[in-house]
């Protein structure tokens, strides 16, 4: 899910950046402090909007930068658990897909796409046994969301899925199911 957070926040601003203007240098100060990290509270920060910088700072003894409130938005994509999303398939390695679901990626145990799945790693796809159907790199699948872990010392995210549940899979395959069960 995506969302937007306002936060305020001191920024320090050093005296080279200045020339840009402090909105334009308060915005890339916060975009190296927060853009591409997780945080659990915050989610996978993707960008940092409408920033508003007060144009009076102050100066700390013996450090040439100026430093000053600001007000910025946040966006973010906090994944959730039992959230049903779609990405594409990244790879394919020999427990299982990668997906990337835009901000983030998730993986899928072989044993969550099917219960007659296996890797074939001269295809590079995850093949069904009794209907031949597979799921490749590049394929779009709907997953649903099983589990979050954070790794807080590196600022990492694993998102596990499944595809084992009715309506989910590769996108193919529910189009068939849907229109076989339809008529």
């Amino acid at each position: 899910m995506f969302r937007i957070y306002r936060i305020q926040a001191v920024v320090r601003i050093e005296p080279q950046r200045l020339s840009q203007g402090l909105e334009e240098a308060a915005r890339k100060v916060l975009e190296e402090q927060f853009v591409a990290r997780y945080y659990p509270d915050l989610g996978y920060v993707i960008s940092i909007l409408n920033v508003k910088v007060d144009p009076e700072g102050y100066i700390v003894f013996g450090d040439g930068a100026t430093y000053h409130r600001a007000e910025a938005e946040i966006l973010s994509y906090v994944p959730l658990i039992h959230e049903i999303v779609e990405g594409v398939v990244t790879s394919v390695g020999t427990h299982g897909l990668n997906v990337n679901l835009g901000a983030l990626d998730a993986f899928v145990h072989v044993s969550q796409i099917a219960d007659d799945a296996y890797v074939d790693k001269v295809r590079g796809a995850v093949v069904l046994r009794q209907s031949k159907k597979f799921i490749a790199s590049g394929d779009v699948v709907r997953g649903m969301i099983t589990s979050i872990s954070y790794a807080h010392t590196k600022g990492l995210v694993r998102v596990l899925m499944t595809l084992k549940q009715p309506y989910l899979g590769k996108l193919e395959w529910i189009r068939e199911y849907v229109a076989k069960e339809g008529k």
